[in-house]
């Protein structure tokens, strides 16, 4: 379910809150096999809709991440990354595939697909290190994204490490020496 600390803080947003249970029209729930709340979907058109009619409410600028292509590892490259989220369950793995550029990713150690059986692949894997604390008797998580810490930024079988922050509601990605990441153009996880 639904965080009430989520909840609460959208309650003060100036901006409406389309959420399933305020506004369900806008969502619907799949029946492929996963399970409530990870089946809950919505469309660019429902969106487009609900900014159509509620209106367009503050500030709707942003600023784009960079990108930039990435050139191929030709020396100690990064063929394999693993982040044990709750293993064995979701123990991930992205193993990179030169042919392609991509890192393809495993979960639990077999091939993890989309509901049309599809292999899932990414250009660009960034892993953000952050802390995470529990907030009630529940047991749910606050994760931190607002902090900054560490990153590890991986495309074409080359790592960068770097850091996070947040920066005017948007997290900018830093190399060492303190400059905003290039992204490689394409799928990013």
């Amino acid at each position: 379910g639904g965080s009430p600390e989520a909840l609460e803080i959208l309650e003060d947003q100036t901006f409406p809150s389309i959420d399933e249970m305020t506004h369900d029209w806008y969502f619907w729930r799949s029946n492929h096999g996963e399970f409530a709340p990870h089946n809950t979907y919505t469309s660019s058109d429902l969106w487009n809709s609900a900014w159509k009619n509620y209106g367009e409410v503050g500030d709707t600028s942003f600023a784009s991440w960079n990108f930039a292509p990435t050139s191929t590892c030709e020396t100690a490259c990064v063929n394999e990354i693993r982040v044990d989220y709750l293993p064995p369950w979701f123990s991930v793995s992205w193993q990179f595939a030169s042919s392609t550029g991509a890192y393809a990713r495993y979960q639990a150690g077999a091939p993890h697909v989309d509901q049309n059986g599809s292999h899932l692949y990414a250009d660009t894997i960034i892993i953000q290190r952050t802390k995470i604390r529990t907030i009630d008797d529940v047991g749910r998580k606050k994760i931190l994204t607002d902090t900054g810490g560490e990153a590890l930024f991986v495309a074409q079988g080359k790592s960068i490490t770097g850091r996070w922050k947040k920066q005017d509601g948007r997290t900018i990605w830093l190399d060492d020496a303190g400059e905003e990441f290039s992204l490689n153009p394409g799928t990013i996880w």
